[in-house]
């Protein structure tokens, strides 16, 4: 967890934006901002002046306000700060009420896999029964949140938020019009941003960690390869009409998703 919390201490520092700095021009390969050794020096020294060298872990408010603003879409990269919103830091656990009978909820709420069968399970109205998803424990209402989840070689899954009233039996419309903002990988190795129609993504190589970054206010939702430190898409801003909840799919009996890290406020 330390690991995975330096790494996000990391990010935010890369993405402060620099005081005064130029509006950056488009690029192509989609990385983070900062990335480039010059950019990451001046935003890294912008971030330290403000407080930041105690990370995350430690609490640290100064470093939250350098947290990055995702662009609204997929294809540019945008200079420029959002206020922070007050908030206390929250972990992103699974709620295992929600869990789909065959799907097995590890007792920390932090992995979730595919059973070899259905376990006897109440059928209670907040528990999937037809698609095999779990969602997170959290409600997600106002501020900025960030997650990490390992999906390592799994060849099939869904990660990203929908609305905390999506129907729990029957059939789903994944789609933001139906309440869901996700990403997939399907089991021909295909990824796609399940807008209507779908978005079809071309990350460099499988990623085996994602990174998600949910600006509530913004209306945004922006999903990364988080060991490579490259965007895969942005679900253009909209406001979100309810309270989200993350949402994890996934039929993988090996290994399935894992939590690596949660924070919000940041």
């Amino acid at each position: 967890m330390k690991d995975h919390r330096k790494r996000l201490a990391d990010w935010l520092e890369a993405k402060c934006p620099a005081a005064g700095e130029k509006k950056k021009s488009e690029r192509s390969s989609k990385t983070f901002e900062g990335a480039p050794a010059t950019g990451a020096q001046q935003k890294a020294k912008h971030c330290k002046s403000a407080g930041t060298r105690s990370g995350v872990g430690s609490g640290s408010s100064a470093a939250r306000q350098c947290a990055m603003s995702p662009t609204p879409s997929s294809t540019s990269q945008r200079s420029g700060s959002v206020k922070r919103k007050s908030e206390n830091p929250g972990e992103v656990t699974l709620d295992s009420g929600t869990a789909h009978p065959r799907l097995i909820v590890s007792a920390d709420g932090r992995s979730v896999r595919w059973g070899p069968q259905a376990q006897d399970l109440p059928d209670t109205p907040q528990r999937f029964t037809t698609h095999p998803c779990v969602l997170g424990r959290e409600g997600l209402s106002s501020g900025r949140h960030y997650w990490e989840v390992e999906v390592g070689g799994s060849p099939g899954w869904t990660l990203g938020v929908c609305d905390e009233s999506v129907p729990r039996k029957g059939k789903i419309t994944a789609s933001p019009a139906g309440g869901f903002w996700t990403v997939r990988l399907l089991w021909d190795g295909k990824y796609w941003a399940l807008t209507s129609p779908a978005t079809p993504l071309t990350p460099r190589a499988p990623p085996r960690v994602l990174g998600l970054f949910l600006d509530y206010e913004a209306g945004r939702l922006s999903v990364y390869d988080a060991q490579d430190r490259v965007l895969l898409f942005t679900f253009p801003g909209a406001p979100f009409p309810r309270t989200l909840r993350p949402y994890f799919r996934t039929v993988s009996t090996e290994g399935g998703l894992r939590i690596l890290l949660g924070a919000g406020g940041v």
